[in-house]
């Protein structure tokens, strides 16, 4: 066997990379994050340049201003007075009765949406009539008759017993509903 030489010493440039890295703390996999911890970050910056200084603001207003608000309305701008950090005014869009309702309800909303902001901000609204984004909740669907079930389950009883199985009877047992009702009409 041969010797092994001795390794030369590394220069300052090599071990640079290494003690940053050293240094760096490890970041480690805490499972999966909700979407809204994901997607806040990104549109932060556009929501920075129409007034809001917190997206929750645009992302919570359901919360904010009730349920049945929030599907016909939408915040779209704060406009903050120059010089001043209170006395905001919220732009508004809503749809057509809920403009109406929000008009009379204007002091109840102020009320709601500078207590979610801890501070009194929002000193007016301006409403604007138009189309809010979102879209209507759909009604339930029915669950499949027992005839199309039977059905899907004698289409289904090809494959081998197990989870697939199942799947392909219960979506096979939805497209059959879907269809009778579908003819029916």
């Amino acid at each position: 066997m041969s010797p092994v030489p001795p390794t030369a010493p590394r220069s300052p440039r090599t071990k640079a990379p290494k003690a940053r890295a050293a240094a760096a703390p490890a970041t480690r996999f805490q499972g999966p994050r909700p979407l809204g911890a994901c997607v806040a970050p990104v549109i932060a910056p556009a929501a920075r340049r129409q007034g809001f200084a917190q997206v929750e603001l645009l992302s919570r207003w359901p919360a904010i201003v009730g349920e049945r608000m929030g599907r016909s309305t939408a915040p779209v701008k704060l406009a903050w007075p120059r010089g001043r950090e209170e006395g905001a005014t919220l732009h508004i869009v809503a749809t057509g009765t809920a403009a109406l309702e929000l008009q009379h309800s204007a002091g109840v909303l102020l009320e709601r949406i500078n207590a979610y902001l801890g501070f009194r901000a929002v000193e007016r609204l301006a409403m604007a009539q138009g189309y809010a984004g979102r879209a209507p909740a759909r009604p339930p669907r029915a669950a499949p008759s027992p005839a199309s079930t039977a059905q899907a389950a004698d289409l289904a009883a090809k494959v081998q017993p197990g989870p697939l199985r199942d799947a392909l009877a219960r979506l096979g047992a939805e497209v059959l509903q879907t269809e009778s009702l579908h003819t029916r009409r």
